[in-house]
């Protein structure tokens, strides 16, 4: 019997891949073990689960089940299979349709109509839709762009056949339908663990309904899991509370659906002067789709896109200061914080701040070499 479990894809879900592999181990002999699959969203999180399980070991040599991403799945290639193209042979291709359709033929648009491409393979969207999408209410421009985008996607179809060739994002997703369709003729008897992915592409969706029917198939969906309450709940998730308060439920088709909905309630958020938005989610691609959204309301997003703090300006200015609390701290590191933009030391502006601080360091560090006593 299949079982579906929802569960955040943090740290909580490696603790808990970690327990049930734990699990398998001690209920099933050694072959069984290292025959059990685990498919992650990410490589950063089958990189962290074999982490986990290297440091929860009791010995130093350890035997690992099969742990892999989403996308490195791969089945064998039979020999009337089309040649996968490389990024660099298709870029040259679209500048060469570009140049023979009249249309200016750069690398930048070349970059950006291969995104296109990408998006469309993912999703499976219908190219003879794309003129839907624009009525004739809109303006001109927009009907120009979506009638060359339809001609060109038309042409990179022919082109492709011409060359017996697939992209990519298209091999990729064909490898994922094929192992779903092999899971279907021969079930795999053995633990199958889908870990943190999600439905929104449909050949991902479809190797999840897929690996619910197998003899050992389990699924864990991204989500919260209300049925966990005290010690099982703080060993797979960092919530203390089950309360759902607060908590709003979208069900969205698709990641531009989602994105709409999220940028919504931030600028519903945002009605009020005296308040932020911080939006958090693990998915790069998500957060520029919001950001894209925002935009049409003027409302800036910063996207931290996993920068480390200290190299953000505010982020370095806090570092700063709580460094100021080491002591015999130098006089360079002092001056770092009160020549930030964001010190005001009570200043009407920063103006106003960075004359008086001009005058201290001339008069007080650079007179005396003596170091900062600790500051309090």
């Amino acid at each position: 019997m299949s079982n579906v479990t929802c569960l955040s894809l943090d740290q909580s879900l490696i603790v808990y891949l970690k327990e049930r592999l734990q699990a398998i181990q001690a209920q099933h002999s050694q072959d069984v073990y290292l025959k059990t699959c685990v498919i992650l969203p990410t490589r950063r999180a089958v990189k962290e689960l074999k982490k986990t399980l290297l440091m929860s070991a009791e010995t130093t040599a350890v035997l690992l089940p099969t742990i892999m991403a989403v996308n490195d799945i791969d089945v064998p290639l039979t020999l009337d299979s089309p040649f996968v193209l490389s990024e660099v042979k298709r870029k040259g291709l679209i500048l060469k349709l570009l140049q023979e359709s009249g249309q200016e033929a750069s690398p930048d648009i070349a970059e950006l109509l291969m995104q296109l491409l990408d998006d469309t393979n993912t999703h499976e969207a219908d190219p003879k839709k794309l003129l839907t999408l624009v009525p004739e209410i809109y303006a001109e421009h927009w009907q120009l762009t979506s009638q060359f985008l339809q001609d060109f996607l038309e042409k990179w179809q022919k082109c492709l056949s011409q060359e017996n060739s697939l992209e990519k994002s298209t091999h990729a997703l064909n490898i994922i339908k094929e192992t779903a369709r092999e899971w279907l003729n021969n079930p795999p008897q053995t633990p199958v663990i889908l870990a943190g992915l999600d439905g929104f592409i449909p050949a991902i969706k479809e190797l999840m309904v897929r690996a619910q029917t197998l003899p050992q198939g389990h699924v864990i969906l991204n989500g919260y899991l209300p049925e966990l309450e005290g010690d099982d709940l703080s060993k797979t998730h960092p919530l203390t509370t089950c309360s759902l308060e607060g908590i709003t439920l979208l069900d969205c088709e698709t990641l531009s659906q989602e994105a709409q909905n999220i940028a919504l309630l931030a600028r519903q958020n945002l009605e009020n002067p005296h308040k932020t938005t911080a939006i958090i989610t693990p998915d790069q691609e998500l957060a520029e789709k919001i950001q894209h959204a925002l935009l049409r309301w003027h409302i800036r997003v910063d996207l931290a896109g996993g920068v480390s703090l200290s190299k953000a300006p505010l982020g370095r200015f806090i570092l700063d200061v709580l460094a100021l609390s080491a002591p015999f701290q130098e006089a360079a590191s002092f001056l770092s914080v009160l020549k930030s933009p964001f010190a005001r030391l009570g200043y009407v502006t920063p103006y106003d701040l960075k004359k008086q601080v001009r005058r201290f360091e001339l008069l007080a560090l650079r007179a005396s070499p003596a170091p900062i006593p600790q500051l309090e």
